[in-house]
C-alpha cells in the first residue's frame, strides 16, 4: 500500500552485522542491493544523528540502498550528524557502487550521504552517493563522495523523464547529468540552492553530458546557488 512508514533510528545500524547475523538475507548469491523500498510502499527514515554504514567487496553493480519507491530521509537530530555510509572496498569495475540507487520518488531533507569506495575503485568504476534513474528533490544535507569521483549522477531514461530540483545542500564532487544515448534522453535538471564544491576528478561543479546525438530533451536550469 502507499501507507506511510516512519522509521526513526534509535542507534548506528552496520548492515554487515544484519547480514552475518542473518537478520538481513542477501536473497541471492550475488545481491544488487542491501535494503530495497519496494514499489508501492513510501517510507520516511530519520537519521536522527545516527549512521547506516555498509561495506563491501564487490564484483558486480551494487546498492546499499536500493528505492523504487517512495523513500524521504531527513535528520531530526540538533547537531545533523545523521548519515548513511557505503564502501566499495573491492578491485574496481565497469559497474556502478552506489549508496543510494533511486528508481522511484526520493527526497532528502537532510543527512550526510557517503560514498567511501576505494581509489581502485573510482579508477575503475563508478562510485556515487546518489544515483538517480527517477524523480529527486534535495532541500538539504551534505553529498560527499571521498572516492574522488561525482557527489550524484542523474541518468537520462527513455519512457519517462529523469526530473531532479535541488533547492539547498552541499555537494562535494561533481554533480554528472547524462544522457546514455540518442533513446535516452529525458531529463531535467533544476538548481535553485545549495554550495557546490568542485573535486579533482573533473575540476568542476556540474557536468552535462551527451553521450547520445540527440540531446534535445535534456535540459538544465540554474536559478541559484553557491558555486566554488
Amino acid at each position: 500500500s502507499n501507507e506511510e512508514t516512519n522509521i526513526t533510528l534509535g542507534g548506528d545500524i552496520d548492515l554487515n552485522d544484519l547480514l552475518n547475523a542473518g537478520i538481513l538475507s542477501t536473497r541471492a548469491s550475488e545481491p544488487t542491493y542491501g535494503l530495497l523500498i519496494p514499489a508501492g510502499k513510501n517510507v520516511v527514515l530519520d537519521l536522527n544523528g545516527h549512521t547506516i554504514s555498509h561495506e563491501k567487496a564487490q564484483t558486480s553493480a551494487y546498492a546499499m540502498i536500493d528505492n523504487k519507491g517512495t523513500l524521504t530521509i531527513e535528520d531530526s537530530s540538533a547537531n545533523k550528524s545523521g548519515k548513511i555510509a557505503y564502501r566499495d572496498n573491492g578491485n574496481g569495475g565497469e559497474y556502478a557502487s552506489n549508496t543510494i540507487w533511486n528508481r522511484g520518488v526520493l527526497t532528502i531533507n537532510g543527512g550526510t550521504i557517503e560514498n567511501n569506495s576505494s581509489a581502485t575503485v573510482a579508477s575503475n568504476g563508478y562510485p556515487h552517493p546518489i544515483d538517480n534513474y527517477g524523480v529527486l528533490t534535495i532541500n538539504g544535507g551534505t553529498f560527499t563522495n571521498n572516492a574522488n569521483y561525482s557527489s550524484m549522477r542523474i541518468w537520462c531514461t527513455t519512457d519517462d523523464d529523469t526530473i531532479v530540483t535541488i533547492n539547498g545542500g552541499t555537494f562535494n564532487g561533481s554533480i554528472d547529468f547524462q544522457t546514455p544515448n540518442a533513446s535516452a534522453n529525458k531529463g531535467t535538471l533544476t538548481i535553485n540552492g545549495g554550495t557546490f564544491n568542485a573535486d579533482t576528478y573533473t575540476n568542476c561543479s556540474v557536468r552535462l553530458l551527451g553521450f547520445g546525438a540527440d540531446v534535445d530533451e535534456m535540459n538544465g536550469y540554474i536559478n541559484g546557488g553557491h558555486f566554488n
